[in-house]
């Protein structure tokens, strides 16, 4: 019902990406996340820069844990096309993560192949929705994108 609520005056995305920087917790990861053995997933603020505007743009994002590294899916939800944020991290690579109150700088690399095909087993495994998202998104395959950590 709040997220809901949210949705409808707009302002779903701000209230997350707020609560997700300084109190670790996601009222879409949380609340609106479920499946088969998933009660949350963990959530964390990712920044991009704009590709066309330049801007710096911020969203909370599913991410999973890989060694110092992340992986972010770009499933939509299993639309049809690409997010933005993908599009903004392919043409500028540089970005930056807010978790747990810090502010980190990450570097995207789009996994393909086999490393590709190995995270989304895990990631599949971790959230099983995404494979319905695959099966709707066809023919795009979802990108997965590791956030790998610089200086």
């Amino acid at each position: 019902m709040l997220l809901q609520l949210l949705t409808r005056l707009q302002i779903r995305r701000p209230v997350d990406a707020f609560l997700v920087r300084w109190f670790d917790y996601s009222l879409v990861s949380r609340g609106a996340v479920k499946g088969p053995g998933v009660s949350s997933i963990a959530t964390f603020t990712l920044t991009t820069e704009g590709r066309q505007s330049g801007d710096l743009i911020s969203l909370p994002i599913f991410y999973f844990a890989d060694g110092d590294s992340f992986l972010i899916v770009g499933s939509v939800g299993g639309r049809a096309r690409h997010a933005d944020w993908y599009h903004n991290l392919r043409a500028i690579p540089h970005a930056w993560v807010h978790i747990k109150r810090k502010r980190i700088p990450v570097t995207a690399v789009v996994l393909e192949g086999e490393e590709r095909a190995q995270a989304w087993d895990r990631v599949s495994a971790e959230f099983p929705n995404y494979t319905v998202y695959q099966e709707r998104a066809q023919p795009r395959e979802i990108p997965i994108v590791r956030l790998d950590p610089r200086g």
